[in-house]
């Protein structure tokens, strides 16, 4: 099987849109003969894929410290929306949950470094900039169960630098002031 993998690469490009296939990859890291408990690095590039199940896979992979996603060209699913981002600041839209002994219960509490390619109309620009912040600030709010995000790559379509508002631009010179090397690049497509 696959004992003690780190680091996970799936891409989806050259063939028509492509569901990646959630059920099969959670059994899969589920089963007793693989240890994904050192999976470290996830990159997942141009399946299509819901943010319900996006959550699935990273509420399975605590250990994660690099994701790669890049949505899917023409994915209607749009993964990468505003719950998403809230849940991965706040698991439950209800304040972070504590496990017995204290620590937090966030999704991917290890992430460091985070590239997406985000394709949606319409970008979460708030939820984006809350999900950054709370990696910032984790240090003084939850300094022994998730570290900070040390940086935060995010590729979007040319239309969507027309949505940063001065609000967001500034939010993010408060991010890169603070330490957390965030960067929005535009794409082509």
């Amino acid at each position: 099987m696959l004992p003690n993998v780190e680091k996970l690469e799936f891409t989806g490009y050259g063939r028509e849109e492509f569901t990646f296939p959630v059920d099969q990859f959670l059994s899969m890291i589920g089963h007793p003969e693989v240890s994904m408990t050192k999976l470290t690095h996830l990159k997942l590039e141009g399946y299509a894929m819901s943010d319900d199940n996006f959550l699935r896979v990273l509420e399975k992979l605590s250990a994660l410290t690099s994701l790669t996603f890049k949505e899917a060209d023409g994915d209607g699913d749009e993964p990468l929306t505003a719950r998403f981002f809230r849940s991965l600041v706040d698991r439950d839209c209800l304040g972070l949950t504590k496990t017995r002994d204290g620590r937090s219960d966030a999704l991917v509490p290890q992430l460091t470094h985070i590239k997406l390619r985000m394709r949606s109309k319409s970008l979460p620009w708030n939820e984006l900039h809350s999900f950054l912040e709370s990696r910032q600030d984790s240090k003084r709010i939850h300094p022994y169960s998730i570290v900070s995000l040390l940086k935060a790559t995010i590729y979007i379509p040319k239309f969507g630098l027309d949505q940063i508002s001065d609000d967001s631009k500034s939010r993010f010179v408060k991010l890169r002031s603070g330490g957390l090397d965030v960067r929005i690049i535009t794409s082509q497509k």
